[in-house]
């Protein structure tokens, strides 16, 4: 059926008028603006109205676009894009209004209207908000933002149930004490030029199918649009209310860079292949393809998945021991390596989490993830391996065989336990380091630290005077051990470059010193050393190397 498609220029005094009821439906993204966005809108509009002199007009201030769904003869719109823009613009609306609420009620109700449309009570008629954001939010930000005065309320009062939730009232409450701190009288020329000198286009169509093409195309200001907003638009068409909420809780539960990746793994899943368009397209062109409707999608794919992915992140398997731990590992590696992700998905898929074999296949997965990690795998030959561990699975193959892509050939083992019997790089040392560390441990540490640094025990250029150059007096000798595995140490604080070239003991008081006291297993062995000398060096060398060749079965 064609469709109607009209675009008008309007000041926010007619776009927050009785002409429009905006309503943001579920399936659109949450509100997602940080303070720099809101901050940005607000100084922008803040020195456009302090740019007009006495006696001239001010120049219009253009807002941007937004795009509805709306027939002509009713006020009730569904806003397909836009959402970020209206629902900032009402926090700053709010923001003035309760900036003038105790001293001034009469300019504050004035304001009020353009927030809430008033009620007629000859009519029955109640008042209602001119901008109701997605249901799990709605309530929140009616109450704490939109309500006359809210914004005067102690900030502790407001409950956020959300990261959405905490991002509005981080945003309505920034905004509130930046015009409260406006003298009164540019407080007041700063609304009157908001509501009549600032403008937005209205993109109007009289269904969702042709508002969701051009909501593909239009997002003039603030954040780009997700690969998954985007996704979601097109999954709402064929998806009930109840399966769009769905979406929301499981974007919300995982965050949205996270949601986001489960997206880029479910699509390696699913196609053997590395997407290199843009993943909304490719994930339309070949998943949705398939023949889900938007409501089969939901169930089918994306609650199992994303179920199992929370479990992988969250390190969940307490039916399977030493799994968290396996898994715990994996998180760790750093440069975006979560390649490992689509075969542990698909694993659980199949297998489920019987622990003999669960507990085996994460095993070598980190041991197959901290091979390519360490020796400098690049991101092609990679993914192309997990693929193959990908195939295998779907093959029926057991990946517990020698030849199997999961499984280290000798050549790779070799090359791996030379690595780590080498220099570390120290793009992998942190990692490795904490691997090693975990190996004093039955189960996943229970202890997180805000900071987790690497230090030389024999510092990297000893001063001269010091113990070390006794010690180790050719340099030749010093290279040699200053970036072994031997040499490094983890602590829970950051680094003390007072204490980098201190002589041994010292060190020691440093880091060792009363409230210092690290919880890392690994560290604490060192204070049971009496020196630091290459003969100490190459016991400790031969141990550690020797506990993670025996953990990842290098020397089999």
């Amino acid at each position: 059926m064609p469709s109607n498609i009209s675009a008008h220029e309007y000041p926010l005094a007619k776009i927050f008028s009785d002409d429009f009821l905006y309503k943001v439906p579920n399936y659109q993204r949450p509100y997602a603006w940080e303070w720099e966005h809101a901050r940005e809108l607000f100084e922008d509009v803040r020195d456009a109205a302090r740019g007009v002199r006495p006696g001239q007009s001010a120049d219009d201030y253009f807002l941007g676009c937004v795009v509805v769904v709306k027939s002509d003869d009713d006020p009730l719109c569904e806003l397909v894009d836009g959402q970020q823009r209206l629902t900032t613009l009402t926090m700053l609306l709010c923001a003035l209004r309760d900036a003038e609420h105790r001293n001034a009620p009469g300019r504050a109700q004035k304001i009020n209207q353009y927030v809430w449309q008033q009620g007629d009570w000859t009519q029955n008629t109640a008042d209602v908000v001119r901008l109701s954001i997605r249901e799990l939010d709605d309530w929140f930000f009616r109450q704490y933002v939109q309500q006359e005065g809210a914004l005067q309320q102690d900030a502790q009062a407001r409950i956020a149930k959300s990261e959405t939730q905490e991002g509005i009232i981080e945003n309505a409450s920034r905004l509130f004490d930046a015009v409260k701190d406006l003298d009164t009288t540019e407080r007041r020329e700063l609304v009157t030029y908001l509501v009549n000198h600032c403008y937005l286009v209205v993109v109007k169509t009289s269904n969702r199918s042709a508002a969701n093409r051009i909501f593909g195309v239009l997002n003039t200001r603030g954040l780009d649009l997700s690969p998954t907003d985007i996704l979601k638009s097109r999954i709402a068409e064929s998806a009930s209310d109840a399966h769009v909420r769905r979406w929301e809780d499981l974007e919300d539960d995982l965050g949205r860079d996270e949601f986001r990746s489960l997206f880029t793994h479910i699509y390696t899943l699913k196609t053997k292949s590395r997407n290199r368009i843009a993943l909304e397209d490719a994930f339309t062109r070949d998943i949705l393809r398939e023949g889900f409707n938007g409501s089969e999608f939901v169930d089918q794919v994306l609650v199992p998945y994303a179920d199992t992915f929370e479990k992988l992140l969250m390190t969940r398997f307490d039916s399977v021991p030493k799994v968290d731990q396996h898994l715990y590992s994996l998180r760790r590696l750093v440069d975006n390596n979560t390649d490992w992700v689509p075969p542990a998905l698909r694993f659980v898929e199949k297998h489920g989490e019987e622990p003999c074999l669960l507990l085996p296949f994460i095993r070598d997965l980190e041991r197959l993830a901290y091979w390519m990690f360490i020796t400098r795998v690049w991101r092609d030959p990679r993914v192309g391996r997990y693929i193959e561990v990908l195939r295998a699975i779907d093959d029926g193959v057991d990946v517990r065989c020698q030849d199997s892509p999961l499984q280290l050939q000798p050549d790779e083992k070799a090359e791996m336990l030379s690595a780590l019997e080498g220099d570390v790089n120290m793009k992998w040392a942190k990692p490795v380091l904490l691997r090693l560390d975990g190996l004093h441990f039955d189960a996943v540490p229970q202890f997180q630290h805000r900071v987790t640094t690497v230090e030389h025990v024999l510092p990297q250029n000893p001063s001269e005077g010091t113990e070390w150059l006794d010690l180790f007096p050719h340099e030749e000798g010093r290279d040699r051990w200053t970036w072994k595995i031997a040499n490094l140490v983890l602590l829970s604080r950051k680094k003390n470059a007072s204490a980098g070239n201190r002589g041994f003991a010292e060190k020691k008081e440093t880091y060792f010193e009363p409230g210092n006291m690290t919880s890392f297993q690994l560290t604490q062995g060192v204070i049971n050393e009496s020196e630091w000398t290459p003969t100490v060096l190459e016991r400790r060398q031969a141990e550690l190397v020797g506990k993670l060749a025996n953990e990842w079965r290098l020397c089999d």
